[in-house]
């Protein structure tokens, strides 16, 4: 099929996204441990530029490998708060706005609704977050000697799920926020505080006594200088602001015969190593069609082929993948594809890009016949990915 002037036009004209584009969640100043160890007795610090000691002791708690919000955790086995937690060094020094914010699981605890300090430091006006207790039953709190209610984040202790949790103090509102998976859930008006000690400032405990329970498990500890917004709350919560960027949708999909726009999507995280899943999902694809999921490497300098009302848009070579049927019911748009990439490129040590390494980058597009269009095959939009590890 031949480009007119007018598709060209159209294809130059923003018709697709690239990742460079996409927005980078921001990167704690002080303290991010992102547990992803798969062992040992210390974690790394990779705030920039950072505080304290890099790497910290995590003490008698453990790196757990897996389990985490994204990867490891730390994770407890009990013990007292003398010995179990994480040793960041630093001597707590906040003079004003800041955030604190991680993620919580208490699903395996071996006590129901257990009362544990996760965070604090003695020595700075008793700064410090807990479970229960005055909190109340599945909530958790911060306060501290001049904040003496604090702020109660109601459900940040659920026994049930795990659940990502932020504090953010405003100094300028006079306000210490709560939230919980990436919603303001709280409000508090609190008197202005800064919070100066000997240390250390502790991740899993805060004295000698409850620390992070037998069987809890905390992920991503960011703790930052500085009063997010809800707007970065809501977009970091569900983020590894370590690991590579988020999938990006770009290109433009086609109109079938049934008036189907098939749209591409995925959901877990792609990974050179294939260690868990990473689906890759085709939706509104006309019924009862065959198709398949398809890759390339490199769109550098390429510029989407019309291709009837859509577009191809992954420079070739390609990699196809097993072809499969669309289900759902003919004439309608409610089929659908999918492709677990991590299973398939571990199956296939073959494939087109082998072997993967972080970093590396793949396009992603659905194709599927309609016998009815011209020219009687129609592609999904497109997704540009980056791997981790």
């Amino acid at each position: 099929m031949q480009r007119t002037l007018a598709s060209l036009s159209l294809a130059f004209a923003g018709l697709f996204v690239s990742a460079a584009q996409s927005a980078h969640a921001q990167t704690p100043d002080l303290l991010y441990y992102e547990f992803d160890e798969l062992s040992g007795t210390d974690t790394a610090n990779a705030a920039t530029p950072g505080v304290g000691a890099n790497p910290p002791s995590v003490g008698t708690h453990v790196l757990t490998g897996t389990g985490g919000q994204f990867g490891g955790a730390l994770g407890s086995v009990g013990g007292a708060g003398a010995t179990s937690f994480v040793n960041t060094g630093w001597a707590t020094q906040l003079s004003g706005d800041f955030t604190i914010a991680f993620w919580l699981d208490l699903t395996g605890s071996t006590a129901l609704n257990p009362f544990m300090y996760l965070l604090g430091d003695l020595s700075a006006s008793s700064l410090r977050c807990f479970t229960n207790g005055a909190a109340g039953v599945g909530n958790l709190t911060l306060r501290s000697t001049p904040w003496t209610t604090g702020v109660v984040v109601p459900g940040g202790a659920d026994s049930a799920a795990p659940h990502h949790i932020a504090f953010v103090y405003s100094a300028s509102a006079g306000e210490l926020r709560g939230y919980r998976d990436g919603v303001r859930v709280a409000t508090a008006s609190v008197a202005p505080a800064t919070y100066s000690g000997t240390g250390p400032f502790r991740v899993g405990a805060y004295s000698t006594t409850s620390p992070m329970a037998n069987g809890v498990k905390l992920d991503e500890f960011r703790l930052y200088s500085s009063a997010l917004s809800d707007a970065q709350i809501a977009a970091t919560w569900n983020v590894a602001l370590g690991g590579p960027p988020a999938p990006v949708v770009y290109c433009t999909t086609g109109t079938t015969s049934n008036g189907c726009s098939a749209s591409i999507g995925s959901s877990g995280a792609a990974s050179a190593s294939g260690a868990t899943p990473f689906t890759i999902s085709v939706s509104a694809v006309e019924g009862q069609r065959q198709g398949l999921i398809f890759y390339g490497l490199d769109n550098t300098g390429f510029a989407p082929n019309p291709w009837g009302t859509g577009f191809f848009c992954v420079k070739p070579p390609v990699q196809r993948s097993f072809p499969q049927n669309s289900g759902g019911t003919a004439g309608a748009c409610d089929g659908a594809m999918t492709l677990d990439w991590n299973a398939f490129h571990v199956l296939l040590p073959g494939a087109l890009g082998q072997p993967f390494a972080a970093g590396d980058r793949i396009y992603l597009q659905g194709w599927f016949r309609d016998p009815a269009s011209f020219p009687v095959t129609a592609f999904s939009n497109a997704l540009e990915v980056t791997l981790g590890p």
